[in-house]
């Protein structure tokens, strides 16, 4: 995270001053509500050009609109008919279209300290829930939303583990073929799962199957449902789920083969959208033996998991 203070903010709309300045004709400056009124304020003082607090109801091409940063690229499409200055971009940004003026291109998260941010404490996870509640119309100061952002930061905490290495479940392993173990046959798991969608952030839950045969190693019998909870405690898609999960445990323990199927019900798909309710999505990665169906391995484990 990049901590901008007063310093850099000086520094910055003076370097942004200069690319504005010459001969362009500008006549005002409107900052963005928010984040572009301190930007804008600053510029004005430098420039010498005056500061309005709303724009005119025809364009003004002589009316220069500024924020303080070009992310998503909404604020630039609403203000497009403007020339836009702002101090900086990130290299995501999909829309720059007219001119855009800016300093740099920064892709860490920035906390300006116009934001509130004291003593470098960062932007936390309730900030933001408080700034989507605004967003969507609501008043995060109601009485039934008052302990909304606490309790939405507790929940990421939980659901999204996958994100944290010192969380990731110590695999067991055991010699195969010590102590009386010897499995030449097949080893199954199922159980149920809920992960996150990465595209809508909504959830998708199900139940997976199992299924290896060893070779030197066996894993403990828990340890496979702790792991297909850390890879999916993480914004995902199904198709990348399944190849983390058997990717892990082929490093844990190199069995013969793997086999892993994930039926999930995705709520991205069934809440919006399409809106197919009830309709599960299949996500299958087989290696090894499975992939090969040798002895048949992989029809027979499919027969058992109907």
């Amino acid at each position: 995270m990049l901590y901008y203070n007063t310093e850099m903010f000086q520094r910055d709309v003076e370097i942004l001053a200069q690319k504005v300045g010459g001969d362009r004709g500008y006549k005002a400056v409107y900052g963005v509500p928010r984040g572009g009124v301190p930007v804008a304020l600053k510029l004005a003082q430098i420039t010498g050009l005056p500061l309005i607090d709303a724009l005119p109801s025809e364009v003004d091409k002589f009316i220069l609109v500024v924020d303080d940063i070009m992310d998503s690229g909404r604020t630039r499409m609403k203000y497009r008919d403007y020339n836009f200055a702002c101090l900086h971009v990130k290299p995501h940004t999909p829309c720059r279209t007219g001119i855009v003026y800016y300093v740099a291109v920064v892709d860490e998260w920035i906390s300006y300290w116009w934001e509130g941010a004291i003593d470098q404490v960062p932007i936390t996870i309730e900030d933001n829930i408080v700034r989507v509640l605004e967003l969507i119309g609501e008043n995060p100061r109601r009485l039934g939303l008052l302990e909304t952002p606490s309790r939405v930061a507790k929940m990421y905490g939980e659901f999204f583990c996958g994100y944290h290495p010192d969380q990731m479940p110590k695999i067991t392993t055991f010699e195969n073929g010590v102590d009386g173990l010897h499995y030449s046959e097949m080893l199954r798991d199922e159980g149920y799962f809920f992960s996150f969608c990465e595209h809508h952030m909504l959830p998708f839950f199900g139940q997976y199957y199992y299924g290896y045969i060893p070779d030197a190693k066996v894993i403990g019998a828990s340890k496979i449902g702790r792991v297909v909870d850390y890879y999916a405690g993480r914004l995902q898609v199904a198709e990348r789920l399944v190849n983390d999960i058997v990717s892990c445990i082929d490093a844990a323990c190199q069995p013969l083969g793997q086999v892993l199927v994930m039926n999930a019900r995705h709520l991205c798909k069934e809440m919006r959208g399409l809106r197919k309710w009830n309709s599960p999505f299949e996500a299958i990665a087989v290696r090894g033996y499975f992939a090969e169906n040798r002895n048949g391995c992989k029809d027979e484990f499919m027969a058992r998991i109907k």
